[in-house]
């Protein structure tokens, strides 16, 4: 009798619409992760956006290379406006995506000789970076301060290039052991660039939020008239 007056009592109060909860051994947890969409600064491009924009920024580094100012600067753009779209006008890859824009827009009207040298701070960089990974900082050093040196010159003190490379350049110090030979930072940089680790992708990001004045010095299509817009 008493087992037939719970099932009654079951069937009555799902008659009336009143949810019965479940006993904790048998609920079903859900973790915050499997129930929450990923932060939108993670969201990263997938399918035929990752490989889309993986294209246009070979594309972008060959039209460089080649001098091709404007085809790099329209595909500098495109994937500008990809990213944007697929992971929002916030996001540090569409930050640091803007930058870059703005930087081709920038150098493209500049002589002949400028743009190689941007392009060979860009080399020289990375060449020092890789030393730096291999703790080869005294090798370092030059390639860093004369990229620093190319990018004070041709960006300013309020690009985050140039931020980078008074970066690398602290760092070779450092790992030196020559503290005192720092540079000091522009006023925009301290406690941005200098808490994040060197070599990381977010120190672009944080030297473009610091620096607000930056704009482009042209409008895409302008070049000098003596020079083609592709020079071969």
């Amino acid at each position: 009798m008493k087992a037939l007056r719970v099932v009654l009592r079951f069937v009555l109060l799902i008659g009336l619409g009143i949810q019965i909860p479940a006993s904790p051994a048998t609920a079903q947890t859900t973790s915050p992760t499997q129930s929450q969409p990923p932060a939108p600064g993670l969201r990263k491009l997938t399918g035929d956006d990752a490989k889309r924009a993986e294209e246009l920024d070979k594309a972008t580094e060959a039209a460089q290379t080649a001098d091709c100012w404007d085809e790099a600067i329209a595909k500098a753009d495109e994937l500008l406006a990809l990213r944007v779209r697929a992971q929002g006008p916030k996001h540090f890859e569409t930050v640091n995506a803007e930058w870059r824009l703005n930087t081709l827009r920038r150098t493209a009207p500049m002589s002949k000789e400028d743009r190689v040298a941007y392009r060979s701070a860009n080399t020289m960089n990375e060449h020092g970076e890789t030393f730096t990974a291999q703790r080869k900082h005294a090798q370092a050093q030059p390639l860093y301060e004369k990229a620093l040196q190319i990018r004070r010159r041709l960006l300013t003190d309020d690009h985050p290039d140039t931020a980078t490379s008074y970066n690398n350049l602290a760092t070779s110090f450092t790992g030196q052991g020559k503290h005192a030979q720092a540079q000091p930072w522009p006023p925009c940089w301290p406690g941005l660039v200098s808490r994040v680790r060197p070599g990381s992708r977010w120190r672009k990001t944080w030297a473009a939020a610091c620096s607000t004045s930056w704009s482009p010095a042209r409008t895409s299509g302008s070049r000098p008239p003596s020079e083609t817009a592709c020079a071969n």
